[in-house]
């Protein structure tokens, strides 16, 4: 993954803390593989699924197998992943784009 480049607030601000981003492109075999780390060795704290123009969205009471499957099939645009993992909470935006699926990771701390 590769990082994005710094927040304008923080280049105006030096004193605004900015937690860096982790941006990658995702082809079908790395997106398996992140819901599937994030199945087996994380604490999952929220699924929410961004709905296509066909349906809606959804918040909480869906799983990793249903999201995927949403983000997959296209029925979802988007899906957004909070989870911990080793004491730290972690966000995940996975979009779908062509030719893949765009990932933006954030470390939001303990």
């Amino acid at each position: 993954m590769t990082e994005a480049p710094d927040d304008a607030r923080a280049a105006a601000d030096p004193a605004i803390e900015v937690t860096p981003l982790q941006v990658a492109m995702l082809d079908a075999e790395m997106l398996e593989q992140v819901f599937f780390d994030v199945g087996a060795a994380a604490e999952l704290l929220e699924v929410a699924i961004k709905g296509g123009a066909e349906t809606r969205g959804a918040v909480g009471g869906v799983g990793l197998e249903e999201a995927r499957d949403a983000l997959v099939s296209g029925t979802a645009v988007g899906v957004k992943l909070r989870y911990r993992y080793r004491g730290t909470e972690w966000w995940d935006t996975l979009v779908r784009v062509e030719g893949g699926v765009r990932l933006v990771r954030r470390e939001v701390g303990m």
